[in-house]
């Protein structure tokens, strides 16, 4: 696993934070490359993210950017975070699924 990989613990600004210092130690060794723009951090940060589909809608959010920042890119990626973990904690009530699937219940049926 790479140092830059956010680790399952690690929230959004405290994974930013910790690879925000990496990159700032090895960015003074390596004044003139590419590797020292913050543009390349903020690729750096989307490539660690470990949620897929977080990473996903990352690399979507940086294509559209026309000049991504740190902030705003730890701030789009909180955002996407919070939708993923909303997604997943999200359960219909009954109600919704009798809605959805009122052919079944209309004849008398229990549909599974």
């Amino acid at each position: 696993m790479s140092e830059y990989n956010q680790k399952l613990h690690e929230d959004t600004y405290q994974y930013k934070n910790r690879i925000f210092a990496l990159w700032k130690k090895e960015r003074t060794q390596e004044r003139n490359s590419l590797f020292s723009s913050k543009k390349f951090f903020v690729k750096i940060f989307i490539n660690g993210i470990y949620n897929y589909q977080v990473q996903t809608e990352m690399k979507k959010w940086f294509r559209e950017e026309k000049n991504p920042k740190i902030e705003d890119a730890v701030e789009a990626a909180n955002k996407y975070h919070q939708e993923e973990q909303d997604a997943e904690n999200y359960l219909p009530d009954f109600d919704d699924y009798v809605d959805n699937n009122n052919d079944c219940y209309a004849h008398g049926h229990i549909c599974v």
